[in-house]
């Protein structure tokens, strides 16, 4: 195309391989706006020959105000550098919504900067300014969840899943409620062939690509496991008849959160893992059966469904739900640590460790009076007589910790 001396991009976050692709040949501007705030809020200009960007530039504003707020307070600002969530201020905003003042009262609203009140358009996107003032997309409100007190980017999961999948397969990663889940909560692929807008139609599970499915994840989970942490790996990968899109041809990721919650135990264990054989469930030791009882416990699982070769992980698990464990285990006289559950998942490994660790000698207590040393008559009687009782009823007597010693007054 060598008629071409401008390249404009808009409406997503440009990739970094498309500015290497176009730059040597045109000037490329970055333009960026939402249709609340009459389409371009910003824009960046590169120059032909222009080698790297960062990644997410949105440069400077355009036409506009731009302020960077706590995404949880519209009111207060974020310090330079720091991620917030982007509001419009400025001539170029809209009313609001036509028939929707729920959602204009939501999205444009009042912001207070203690001197003054602005009107401004709340838009979702989640920012940082840079030291030369250009503005950095990071990513959307509605895409970030919250799994084990950590803040996760879930079309960055996308994106690091998408070189594992099959050709022609789209993904869509979710963080879904279940009352089955551990904790409530878990990351979900949703996997379909095709994307197309959804309108009153709904997609659906495909149960006859489940076992299919099960076998690919593998893969795909040994490739993240090469590219992410453990808290960022789903926990199921579902095949639907469809990715839904809005009329805006966003995913409409709201639809895909409502096929779960809905699932029965039963359904959900079929997503989880292939059915296991009868030969396969009998061949547990007397150890394994009784740990078994406790993943399903904290698991929120069928024990029948839990293997030998079991990964307490790929099942669920984390630290938070290794705690529980540890918890139960006890109440049940097993050992078990934080450590054992995290490096050992295995079921017939943990299982071994954790019995072999519970028959272990119980380690001695220390004795009333042990820490007093050579002065523990002397003491003993002191207390008795400061604090005014038989020395009969004195049942210890223990030092100060050095925090303590601290905080005494000294005579």
């Amino acid at each position: 195309m060598p008629a071409v001396r401008m390249l404009v991009t808009g409406g997503e976050a440009v990739p970094s391989d498309l500015i290497e692709l176009w730059s040597p040949h045109v000037k490329i501007y970055i333009a960026y706006g939402p249709t609340e705030a009459s389409i371009q809020a910003s824009g960046a200009r590169l120059d032909i020959g222009t080698k790297a960007i960062p990644s997410g530039l949105l440069g400077h504003p355009t036409g506009c105000n731009l302020w960077i707020v706590r995404d949880d307070n519209h009111n207060e600002l974020v310090p330079k550098g720091q991620t917030g969530e982007l509001v419009i201020e400025g001539n170029t905003l809209a009313r609001g919504y036509l028939g929707d003042d729920q959602k204009t009262a939501a999205a444009f609203v009042d912001m207070s900067t203690g001197t003054s009140i602005r009107r401004v358009f709340k838009t979702g996107d989640l920012v940082r300014q840079t030291d030369s003032g250009d503005i950095i997309f990071v990513g959307r409100k509605d895409t970030q969840a919250k799994v084990h007190g950590q803040r996760l980017e879930l079309t960055e999961i996308e994106a690091r899943l998408a070189p594992a999948l099959a050709a022609g397969s789209k993904c869509c990663i979710e963080k879904v409620q279940s009352p089955h889940f551990a904790n409530g909560g878990a990351i979900v692929a949703f996997l379909g062939d095709i994307m197309q807008i959804s309108g009153d139609t709904s997609p659906e599970i495909c149960w006859n690509k489940v076992e299919t499915t099960l076998k690919m994840s593998v893969s795909m989970q040994a490739h993240l496991e090469t590219v992410l942490p453990k808290s960022m790996m789903p926990l199921l990968y579902v095949p639907i008849t469809f990715i839904p899109l809005t009329m805006s041809h966003k995913t409409n990721r709201s639809m895909l959160r409502e096929l779960i919650p809905s699932l029965a135990s039963d359904e959900l264990q079929k997503l989880r893992k292939a059915d296991k054989s009868p030969t396969i469930q009998s061949d547990l030791s007397v150890e394994e059966f009784a740990l078994r009882e406790l993943w399903a416990t904290v698991l929120n699982m069928e024990p029948k469904t839990i293997g030998p070769d079991d990964n307490f992980i790929q099942l669920g698990g984390d630290s938070i739900t290794s705690i529980k464990l540890i918890a139960v285990a006890r109440s049940r006289g097993i050992t078990l640590t934080s450590t054992t559950i995290l490096s050992n998942p295995i079921l017939r490994v943990q299982a071994r460790l954790a019995i072999t660790s519970s028959k272990k000698q119980p380690e001695q207590g220390i004795n009333p009076f042990g820490l007093l040393g050579s002065r523990s008559k002397e003491l003993r009687e002191t207390a008795a007589t400061l604090c005014k009782l038989p020395i009969d009823e004195i049942e210890d007597i223990l030092p100060m910790t050095i925090s303590q010693m601290r905080c005494s007054p000294t005579t």
